[in-house]
């Protein structure tokens, strides 16, 4: 399948809230409660909330796209990191999600080079991100990309409180 990876813009808001909204809930234990994953996907993932990230310079997005439509996208995040495992010198990918119907045809694999690529660039020494530990579709993704587990900490979905699995990926320059 033909697709690309460009620099996300203010204008993807949009999309990229279509996308975050029917990805999210997919990414969460199956035992969240439909009201939590409702009231997160609504304050996290809004279109305004999308325009407040874009204009956030810690915040760094990439859209992967066919002719037809946005497919997914990776927001990179210079947050503070979330475990002393971690290197210093450390970026976030804080969100990424592909739609399910692009799931198995290389998209999510060329985003994740793409990000790596980009945080090269940067000079950052390491990506780092939180996945739920019942994720294993995801979770065997960033094992096949490189990622290890490092660490644990808990993420807050409306009123439950989740496992998450924080994993790391040492670069080379």
């Amino acid at each position: 399948m033909e697709s690309s990876i460009r620099v996300g813009t203010e204008n993807d808001a949009e999309d990229l809230s279509s996308v975050a909204a029917h990805t999210f809930a997919l990414a969460c234990p199956a035992n969240t409660p439909q009201a939590d994953l409702e009231s997160y996907i609504e304050s996290e993932f809004s279109p305004e909330r999308f325009r407040d990230l874009f204009k956030d310079p810690k915040s760094i997005f990439q859209v992967a796209e066919t002719s037809e439509k946005v497919a997914g996208y990776c927001m990179l995040y210079c947050s503070e990191v979330a475990s002393e495992i971690l290197l210093a010198n450390a970026i976030e990918v804080k969100r990424f999600y592909v739609l399910p119907e692009f799931h198995g045809t290389g998209i999510a694999q060329k985003l994740m080079r793409s990000a790596i690529q980009l945080a090269l660039e940067n000079k950052y020494q390491q990506l780092w991100l939180s996945t739920s530990r019942e994720n294993q579709r995801a979770i065997s993704f960033y094992q096949k990309s490189g990622f290890v587990k490092v660490d644990e900490q808990t993420f807050q979905v409306g009123n439950d409180i989740q496992d998450d699995n924080i994993m790391a990926l040492t670069l080379t320059h």
